[in-house]
């Protein structure tokens, strides 16, 4: 028995039509959804083809309505195609920044490295967040930046580690610790 590709009912594969028994085994659609001598296919497959197809996404395993200018893919949500390019582009601007905090050294967690603008008068936008804007425009305002730790950076904006106001590539820690260490490494 053939199986209708619109509605997924079965069908014989004989059927009385008009008084005389017709062959319907080469038919893709039921009576119901094209009547015999209608000639209506084209439009059936062109309504079946239309309706964007349900896709479940790898990563958040979220149910969506795949459509590509919302920024979907055939296997990844808009929100996590998002999400992964704002990881790629932290990456890199951390590589481009030295890959460690700019005091203390740290290195460990991406998460933990944030982008401290030295001078807040020369900032046109925040790094975070702009993960849509083109990279030279974030490699300009990367320039303005140092890398911090999240300690050293709330450190710094506490007052706790002065900075002097530099350009980022000769910055150096003012006050009485010329070679400043966080209290858990100096032991």
């Amino acid at each position: 028995m053939p199986t209708c590709k619109k509605c997924g009912n079965h069908f014989a594969n004989r059927e009385k039509v008009e008084g005389k028994v017709k062959s319907l085994s080469s038919r893709k659609y039921c009576l119901t959804c094209s009547p015999w001598g209608k000639h209506n296919t084209k439009s059936i497959e062109k309504q079946a083809a239309s309706e964007p197809p349900i896709c479940i996404c790898r990563v958040c395993s979220r149910k969506y309505i795949y459509k590509r200018s919302a920024g979907h893919t055939m296997t990844k949500c808009n929100s996590c195609m998002a999400n992964l390019r704002r990881h790629r582009v932290k990456s890199k601007a951390i590589a481009y920044k030295g890959g460690k905090c700019k005091l203390c050294g740290y290195n460990r967690c991406e998460r933990a490295l944030d982008f401290h603008h030295v001078n807040e008068s020369e900032k046109d936008f925040d790094i975070s967040g702009s993960h849509c804007r083109k990279w030279v425009s974030i490699k300009t305002e990367l320039d303005k930046c140092i890398l911090l730790c999240r300690n050293c950076h709330s450190e710094v904006h506490e007052g706790i580690v002065p900075l002097l106001r530099l350009e980022p590539r000769t910055l150096t820690v003012s006050g009485p610790n010329t070679g400043y260490k966080p209290a858990a490494l100096t032991n």
